[in-house]
């Protein structure tokens, strides 16, 4: 069995991509902060990371910036394929799901402001 990196290294570079995403406002870690991967005495907010049946799941919870052509479909996809990426840089081979949620949204107040105009 290959030696892996523990699963909250993993979640903190993938939160770290995520915020690099073209679309992503930022990581949502839940109300109380209860959407995580723990371990050594911290937590990683918005990213769950598990291995099940000798697959690493992941688990991506994310704010989206709002434009008007946004597309959340589009940008699931497009943060699906940058955490799978980066788990193959990171050495992981036996990758099953990415799961993204987008949670909510964040407007801009300056699209606000200048809109209609």
């Amino acid at each position: 069995m290959e030696q892996q990196l523990p699963e909250y290294v993993i979640a903190r570079a993938l939160a770290q991509a995520l915020r690099s995403v073209p679309g992503v406002a930022d990581v949502y870690g839940g109300h109380l902060g209860e959407i995580a991967t723990y371990g050594r005495g911290s937590r990683v907010l918005g990213v769950r990371v598990w291995t099940e049946a000798g697959q690493l799941r992941v688990e991506a919870h994310v704010v989206a910036a709002y434009a008007p052509d946004l597309r959340v479909p589009v940008l699931a996809e497009a943060i699906r394929s940058r955490l799978r990426r980066d788990l193959q840089e990171l050495g992981v081979t036996a990758i099953g799901a990415i799961d993204v949620a987008v949670d909510d949204l964040r407007l801009d107040e300056t699209s606000l402001t200048t809109r209609g105009r």
